[in-house]
Order: structure tokens, then sequence, then C-alpha cells
């Protein structure tokens, strides 16, 4: 059977940190966007330039639906 569709769910790897904006401290802050934007994005990358005649579907995070104060990460 041939593979035609791949799905890669991208799900927030961590929350973390959690507070004010303005009040975090930058290397978590760098953390954070590795694991959470950076990471998924490399992941991305590859399975596009690997089963380039493949339909790709990305599901993300539901976090950007349902904003959570302090949770800007």
């Amino acid at each position: 059977m041939a593979i035609s569709t791949v799905v890669f769910i991208s799900n927030a790897g961590t929350i973390e940190p959690i507070g004010k904006i303005g009040a975090l401290e930058a290397k978590k802050v760098k953390q954070a966007v590795d694991i959470n934007y950076i990471s998924p994005m490399l992941i991305c990358n590859y399975l596009v330039a690997y089963f380039q005649r493949l339909k790709i579907i990305n599901i993300s995070t539901g976090a950007a639906n349902y904003p959570i104060e302090g949770w800007a990460m």
C-alpha cells in the first residue's frame, strides 16, 4: 500500500517560562522558541523535502485559539 498523505502534529513542547512579558528571562524565552517554533519548522522542512510528492497536513497547537494569561511561549 502506497502512502499518499503525511500528517505532522506539531503541538507545543513547552509552555515555560510562564510569566508576564517583560519579566521573562531571555535564555528561557530562547529555549522555548527553539522547542516550540524552530524545531517544528525544521521537522516540517525535512518532511516537505523528503515527501515531495505527497500531501502533508500540519496540525498545530490549539493554544493559539485559547490564549491564557502568562502563557506567551
